[in-house]
């Protein structure tokens, strides 16, 4: 699971989880993490893959393949999204079907053709995370609101009336405030302090019986490193180098004192490059 990073389109932040177990929430993002950046829209994973990904205990197979079934089932395919955009407005599922192999050991998913976007477009709007840290919380309400933050951890702040923090989080209605406060947001603080700094939940209330309106989360934001020109520069040289390269290699230069000279230029640019790279 080293390095593993969930990459997904801000779009996924506005559907609340309903009913997701916390392992289930594991096997959910270490899907998505796979799938991220892929065109593809059928995606196969190996047992064991999917297994490592989220450091699954149990190792009896039949009961991996019962939380599979149960996760695509029960959940994965009714977790449902509406569009926007300036072409059209629709919905659906983000998922469509699936099929567990058995005897291959193996999962086969498909992607709803018309919300690969989710997945694929990452070019601004985007929540990014490491799927190792998400995995080792335990609170679901803890996994969904560190995934929440991280869309707004170069802000370090954001609030939801309790309307929407009640739908987003999937909190049952019956739950007054104070059982969210036991519930929700003491394993949320607990959970989620030591990774966003400074963590500190508000809570605003109105009224004359003080009735909670909207909570609020603030935390340290973290800096973004920005791009200087001497790293802009750096990878200008690379696309170079990348580029000469696959011309040596698929088209046959005229004659060997050609070959040479394009050999020269290569190690040139990649000598510079060990230099200024940092």
């Amino acid at each position: 699971m080293a390095n593993e990073v969930v990459k997904y389109h801000n779009d996924l932040n506005t559907v609340p989880f309903r009913r997701f177990n916390s392992r289930e929430l594991d096997l959910f993002f270490a899907i998505c993490a796979k799938m991220k950046g892929k065109e593809n829209k059928e995606v196969i994973f190996s047992f064991s893959e999917l297994k490592g990904l989220i450091q699954y205990k149990f190792t009896g197979k039949q009961r991996f393949i019962d939380d599979l079934d149960s996760l695509l089932y029960d959940k994965l395919l009714d977790l449902k999204f509406k569009y926007d955009n300036d072409n059209s407005r629709g919905g659906g599922a983000l998922f469509t079907d699936y099929d567990i192999d058995k005897n291959g050991d193996y999962v086969t998913i498909s992607v709803n053709e018309k919300l690969t976007y989710i997945l694929n477009q990452l070019e601004s709007v985007f929540t990014r995370f490491e799927l190792e840290e998400f995995t080792t919380l335990r609170s679901s309400y803890a996994k969904n609101m560190y995934r929440l933050l991280k869309q707004w951890k170069s802000v370090g702040k954001k609030s939801w009336s309790i309307e929407e923090f009640r739908r987003l989080l999937d909190i049952p209605q019956s739950y007054p405030m104070r059982e969210i406060d036991k519930r929700v947001l003491t394993p949320i603080e607990t959970e989620l302090s030591p990774i966003f700094k400074g963590l500190s939940i508000n809570k605003e209330k109105k009224g004359r019986g003080g009735k909670v309106t909207s909570i609020e989360f603030t935390f340290q934001a973290e800096t973004v490193p920005k791009k200087t020109s001497s790293y802009k520069k750096y990878n200008r040289k690379v696309e170079t180098v990348n580029f000469l390269e696959n011309e040596l290699r698929e088209e046959t230069p005229p004659n060997e004192a050609d070959a040479q000279s394009v050999s020269e230029r290569i190690a040139k640019l990649k000598s510079s490059n060990k230099n200024n790279k940092g």
